[in-house]
């Protein structure tokens, strides 16, 4: 995590040195995170653009991410699946490096494409569950104490999103943009696997350095 915190610093030294004649902004988004079978969260974001062209945008974010409990099924006897927990507390935490390209403008906002690629830590507390069935009662599967322990994973993310932007007064823009990311591979362990998939529903303000 700190490599890549410097790995942006020089990202930024080299933005604001070598390309002053190019347009720089800042984007500050806050906004809710939907990982798929889990409880919904709140997200935050930090972003920094540069403009390379009119209708194109190269950028660094970091951001922040947690939400509780995730989703698993049982299957009983063809019966409808029985639904439990055995993640709670999930932090996430990214940066990313991405490509933003405006593909429309008029009067009111500018609508645009994001792709990026970056890194991400993921963290959470996972324990083990048992089966309860009572004689001709329903059905569960339930936290068994002591079993709890805590898991953390170093993830390649790739993202896609969409978006529009309006300016507001002198050098802010207000942002609305949906994105969908997955993170796949563990460089923890080496693995190259599907591991998960979340949207984010940001809404936020931009700010023109130059």
């Amino acid at each position: 995590m700190k490599r890549a915190k410097w790995v942006i610093f020089f990202v930024i030294v080299l933005m604001f040195n070598l390309y002053p004649q190019n347009k720089i902004s800042v984007q500050l988004s806050g906004g809710i995170i939907s990982p798929i079978d889990a409880s919904k969260g709140l997200s935050g974001l930090l972003q920094l653009n540069y403009s390379t062209s009119e209708n194109n945008i190269i950028y660094v974010n970091l951001s922040t991410s947690s939400w509780d409990r995730n989703r698993i099924y049982f299957n009983e006897n063809n019966m409808q699946p029985i639904e439990a927990y055995n993640e709670i507390n999930h932090g996430l935490n990214s940066i990313y490096f991405g490509d933003r390209i405006t593909f429309n403008r008029n009067k009111y906002f500018d609508a645009f494409v994001d792709l990026e690629l970056g890194y991400q830590h993921l963290s959470y507390e996972t324990f083990d569950l048992q089966r309860y069935a009572l004689p001709g009662g329903p059905i569960s599967y339930s936290h068994i104490g002591g079993t709890e322990r805590n898991e953390s994973y170093n993830l390649l993310g790739t993202g896609i999103g969409v978006g529009i932007k309006h300016h507001m007064i002198g050098k802010f823009d207000l942002l609305l943009d949906f994105k969908l990311n997955t993170f796949i591979n563990d460089f923890s362990s080496g693995k190259f696997y599907f591991h998960g998939t979340y949207l984010c529903y940001m809404l936020g303000f931009g700010y023109n350095i130059n």
